[in-house]
C-alpha cells in the first residue's frame, strides 16, 4: 500500500510545485545556495511534470527550457549543476545537444539526465555515447527521478571541488 500513498504525496507535490512555477521561468539572479536544475523538454505537460517532481523549494532552482535553442539561451544566463533533457524534441535531438554541451568546456562537467520513452538498448546507448550520464525512461517515476538529481548534483559538486583543488 506504501506505492499508492507515494503516489497521493507525489501528486500533491506536483500540484504544489506547479502553482509555484511562474516563479521559476523568472530572469536569473546569481543563486549559490540552491543547486540550479535546467528542465529541457519541448512538450510542456511534461515539462511541469518534470520540474514538479524534482522541485524543492529549499535544495532547487529549477530553469525551464522549451528546447535545445532556448536552453542556449538560459544557458548564457544560469551555471546550472544538473540538466534534465528529453531525447525527442523539435529541432535538435537531445543526443545532438548533449553533444553540443559536452564540446563546450563550460558545460562538459555538468551531469545530464535524459529523458526517453524509447526503451530500446541500443537508444539508450547511444544516449549514453552522446554525453547523458543517467536515463530517466518515460513514465518517470518521481523517486527514481529525484534520485538521479540529488546523485547527479552530488556528482557536480565533487567535480567543482576537484577543479577548485587543482587551480
Amino acid at each position: 500500500m506504501r506505492a499508492g500513498k507515494d503516489n497521493i504525496d507525489d501528486a500533491n507535490t506536483m500540484q504544489t510545485n506547479i502553482a509555484r512555477m511562474a516563479d521559476y521561468d523568472q530572469p536569473y539572479a546569481a543563486d549559490h545556495a540552491r543547486t540550479t536544475i535546467l528542465i529541457v523538454d519541448d512538450d510542456t505537460t511534461a515539462r511541469l511534470t518534470i520540474s514538479a517532481m524534482i522541485s524543492n523549494e529549499d535544495e532547487y532552482r529549477v530553469v525551464l527550457g522549451t528546447g535545445a535553442a532556448e536552453a542556449r539561451e538560459r544557458l548564457a544566463q544560469i551555471e546550472p549543476d544538473v540538466i534534465v533533457c528529453d531525447f525527442v524534441m523539435d529541432g535538435v535531438s537531445g543526443d545532438e545537444f548533449f553533444r553540443w554541451l559536452k564540446a563546450d568546456r563550460r558545460w562538459r562537467y555538468v551531469p545530464i539526465i535524459a529523458v526517453t520513452r524509447l526503451g530500446n538498448p541500443q537508444v539508450r546507448a547511444d544516449l549514453l555515447n552522446a554525453g547523458a550520464d543517467a536515463i530517466a525512461a518515460k513514465p518517470i517515476n518521481a523517486a527514481e527521478l529525484r534520485a538521479m538529481v540529488y546523485a547527479a548534483a552530488r556528482t557536480r559538486r565533487l567535480y567543482q571541488n576537484l577543479m577548485r583543488e587543482g587551480s
